[in-house]
């Protein structure tokens, strides 16, 4: 009986929260950059990497944090303390189960990653038009609908209040296009 191929983990890359539980992002050894996939945490038997990766994560935070307080008007940091270098695309090989509504069979754009999502302005703020929301999901609790700007090649996760500040009439179209009606009770009251 031919069992399935064990890999070894080369790093932990990233870590993030789905569903109330950990996951993170694997470098697998041999393997392309392109191919580190998000795992959770029960299918990992690498503890000691994982304790390696969360040191380094505290060191950065604690490094970071001191740098925000000392740093002058001309460092390379926003206006939040982060670095104002672009972050890594984010790259998930295989599909997820997700609570999205966006559309199964369109290719999945890239996003903008939530670190600098967060800090940095949305594109509302920049001054760009939305041309569609191309699908909503939750994170932490909040809803987040995932905005395609007209000439902009990425699209952005954006909190629920600030697109419905700007584009309520994108986000009616969106759910009624999702509507699935019930066309068993209708003929039964004829």
């Amino acid at each position: 009986m031919a069992s399935e191929p064990e890999f070894v983990v080369e790093r932990v890359v990233a870590k993030r929260i789905r569903r109330g539980k950990a996951q993170y992002q694997i470098k697998w050894k041999g393997c392309d950059d392109s191919e580190n996939t998000w795992e959770p945490e029960e299918n990992l038997n690498c503890q000691d990497l994982l304790e390696k990766f969360a040191r380094e994560e505290g060191e950065k935070r604690a490094s970071r944090g001191k740098r925000q307080s000392s740093a002058d008007s001309n460092s390379n940091m926003d206006r939040a303390g982060e670095d104002v270098e672009k972050a890594p695309p984010k790259r998930q090989s295989r599909p997820r189960a997700s609570k999205s509504l966006a559309p199964e069979d369109t290719a999945s754009p890239p996003v903008v990653p939530a670190a600098k999502r967060t800090k940095a302005k949305n594109g509302f703020e920049k001054g760009h038009v939305a041309e569609k929301l191309e699908g909503v999901t939750e994170e932490g609790g909040e809803r987040l609908f995932l905005v395609r700007y007209k000439g902009v090649d990425e699209v952005e996760l954006v909190p629920s209040s600030i697109a419905r500040q700007h584009v309520p009439d994108l986000i009616i179209d969106f759910y009624e296009s999702r509507i699935i009606w019930n066309n068993a009770a209708k003929k039964s009251v004829q």
